[in-house]
């Protein structure tokens, strides 16, 4: 698997876009913990659902007392 493109949100996460040899080679997953729910036949609709994501990516709510 290798990252194609990487993509940052507003919170600091990253959206990596991903491509293996599949037939749905493309999928993305950010540093916040949300991944695609599907893979994708294209870069073009794997990076606009990426970039959707990009811009509407929250941070994770806390635990208390988790620390963070």
């Amino acid at each position: 698997m290798a990252t194609v493109l990487q993509i940052p949100t507003p919170h600091g996460h990253t959206v990596n876009i991903t491509a293996t040899s599949n037939y749905l080679p493309y999928t993305w997953t950010c540093t916040g913990g949300h991944t695609s729910r599907h893979g994708y036949a294209s870069l073009p609709f794997a990076r606009r659902d990426a970039q959707t994501h990009a811009h509407t990516c929250r941070r994770q709510p806390t635990s208390p007392g988790s620390g963070l």
